[in-house]
């Protein structure tokens, strides 16, 4: 009789496991395939004169996509991540409305991408000075003549989507069928990898092999930053701070990596700044710090009200 109980527990677990991994495979295969087509079909939909002087349609168009598909489509058709989700348990689940005490919430959000920013800016120093370039910082330059600008609302993109599909869909999946260390590890490293999808952009780019080592290095650095994430997510309970992070990484990022060469960049130089900003930048050791911060303001305040509760709701979520 114990055998049969413990057999069947078995295979309901595994039964889970499965439909967990089902779920998420599904999710992201579809998000991929946004990524890669929305704009495309876009295209051909809207006059290409119209697309030229209005480039930030394809910004909206995709925004608006990835909004109707994880606010509608993986709630309601898909039962992600429980069956039967009003809008309010929706958010609740995926941990979206949870910004309580809303000091602490964005208060390390900021603090995690000041971290890898100042990194990021140390990195390109070094890579500056070992290929005997000059890091470039002319803020109006970059802003108004280089089109710097763009990345300030096409950074609510990653910032936003990425951090709803992976912490707020796929973190809380896994964390039904894993233990937290477990979860965070798998989420990371699947968040890294995602990104080749980026591999893509082989096909229109004049210089596919930059591509491929851009997207080499970064697997490796998005899996490194996915852990900080994911580690924030866990330890706040919510999902506005890697939201955060993220999206003041992605639209602050590219302004402290502008550096000017006297000769032509070669693809060793771009190994170079690529391995660079992997190891120092937004990669291992400013990640391994953040980390570090996470645990020590989480532990400072261990005893507050709020991680009590957030603590609670993890587990009636979780389990």
């Amino acid at each position: 009789m114990i055998d049969e109980i413990t057999e069947t527990a078995e295979e309901s677990k595994e039964t889970q496991v499965k439909q967990v991994w089902f779920s998420i495979i599904g999710v992201l295969i579809i998000y991929g395939i946004i990524l890669v087509f929305a704009n495309s079909v876009l295209a051909r939909i809207v006059k290409s004169d119209v697309l030229n002087n209005n480039p930030y349609l394809y910004h909206i168009n995709l925004f608006v996509i990835l909004m109707i598909f994880f606010i509608l489509i993986v709630p309601f058709l898909f039962s992600i991540p429980e069956k039967k989700l009003s809008f309010r348990r929706y958010f609740k689940q995926i941990r979206l409305s949870n910004i309580k005490p809303i000091i602490a919430i964005l208060g390390l959000g900021i603090a995690t991408s000041l971290v890898y920013l100042l990194f990021l800016y140390l990195s390109t120093l070094v890579s500056a000075k070992i290929l005997q370039g000059e890091f470039f910082f002319d803020l109006r330059y970059l802003w108004v003549d280089a089109g710097f600008s763009e990345y300030i609302y096409r950074a609510l993109i990653p910032g936003i989507w990425e951090e709803v599909a992976f912490r707020g869909i796929v973190l809380v999946l896994l964390l039904k069928i894993y233990s937290e260390r477990t979860s965070i590890i798998i989420n990371s490293v699947s968040f890294g990898l995602f990104h080749l999808i980026n591999l893509v952009n082989m096909r229109s780019s004049p210089t596919p092999e930059v591509v491929a080592i851009n997207v080499t290095f970064q697997v490796i650095y998005t899996t490194a930053a996915g852990f900080v994430f994911a580690y924030l997510f866990v330890k706040t309970n919510s999902l506005i701070p890697s939201i955060l992070s993220h999206y003041l990484i992605d639209a602050l990022g590219p302004f402290l990596q502008v550096i000017l060469f006297g000769a032509p960049i070669s693809l060793a130089n771009v190994a170079i700044v690529r391995t660079s900003q992997t190891i120092l930048g937004i990669g291992i050791i400013p990640s391994l710090a953040n980390v570090l911060l996470i645990f020590l303001v989480y532990k400072l305040w261990k005893k507050k009200p709020f991680l009590e509760e957030n603590n609670s709701l993890e587990k009636d979520s979780t389990l």
